[in-house]
């Protein structure tokens, strides 16, 4: 593939992002490896891939130096086409084509979804670039939200994905904020979760204790990033009243925002068209 009057920087990365010529392949059909083995059909995927990425930079690329000023690794260029491939395949699923998103969205989120290996993270990535190209919204994806996926640990998406969740069966979702815990029912409901799902997240201790320390290292990271936030109770008249809320977390409206980023792009007929504020978030 020719991209045209690139200048040098933009047209090598690129050619090394979807050529062979630097023994890199498609993670299924192996296209890079010297052989020409398809998948059935005779479709291979990083095709798919190229176009969405090609889509998703747009004539700006033409005039932008590097996409990547390090050297591409068969695991950078592994991770990036997953991506890719599964963003596509959101898009797909929700029914619409994807748009041409801005560089300083872009162009950070290519760099964040080649460097994750995570397997959730790396859906969380899918999702995040799908939503970018979502042609229906203007800015659910903001630039900032690509930081803090960067930034967003395996254990600190699980711990959000935990207290999303469970406030939104606790209060319709565009109240959601209004939830608040504490730090030992934050520990429950991963005590719950772990037996659910037979295991910890990667890197969470067993044990109450342990627990409760790496569950205080992750709202604190998660509140540095302004995703949780401390509950204020100055307006309380009644000081016992008070003392039971003293340390008590919420999600913040941005942190919401951030979640639903994150999360697959919805069909037409699900998206909310007004009384939450949030576009895409599902009923």
């Amino acid at each position: 593939m020719h991209w045209g009057k690139a200048s040098g920087g933009m047209a090598l990365a690129l050619e090394c992002l979807v050529h062979a010529r630097t023994n890199l392949y498609c993670p299924d059909c192996r296209c890079g490896e010297g052989g020409n083995r398809r998948k059935e059909g005779g479709v291979c995927k990083k095709k798919d891939a190229e176009s969405l990425i090609k889509i998703m930079l747009g004539e700006p690329a033409k005039a932008l130096g590097s996409l990547m000023a390090v050297p591409l690794t068969k695991r950078l260029h592994r991770n990036l086409i997953t991506a890719a491939i599964e963003a596509k395949k959101r898009l797909a699923e929700a029914g619409v084509s994807p748009k041409e998103v801005p560089l300083s969205i872009i162009h950070p989120a290519l760099q964040g979804a080649a460097l994750e290996e995570n397997p959730e993270l790396q859906a969380a990535w899918a999702n995040l670039i799908a939503n970018a190209a979502d042609p229906r919204y203007e800015d659910k994806v903001l630039p900032s939200f690509v930081v803090m996926l960067k930034e967003l640990s395996p254990q600190g998406a699980v711990l959000l994905k935990i207290l999303y969740e469970d406030a939104s069966k606790r209060r319709p979702k565009r109240m959601v904020e209004g939830t608040r815990y504490s730090l030992l029912q934050i520990q429950t409901l991963f005590d719950k979760a772990q037996r659910a799902r037979q295991t910890s997240p990667p890197g969470l201790k067993q044990g109450g204790a342990a627990v409760i320390t790496e569950v205080s290292i992750m709202i604190g990271v998660l509140k540095r990033m302004c995703i949780l936030q401390d509950r204020s109770v100055q307006n309380l008249v009644n000081e016992a009243f008070r003392e039971k809320f003293v340390g008590q977390v919420s999600i913040t409206t941005l942190g919401k925002a951030f979640f639903a980023a994150c999360q697959p792009p919805p069909p037409a007929t699900e998206i909310k068209t007004a009384g939450d504020g949030l576009p895409g978030t599902l009923s």
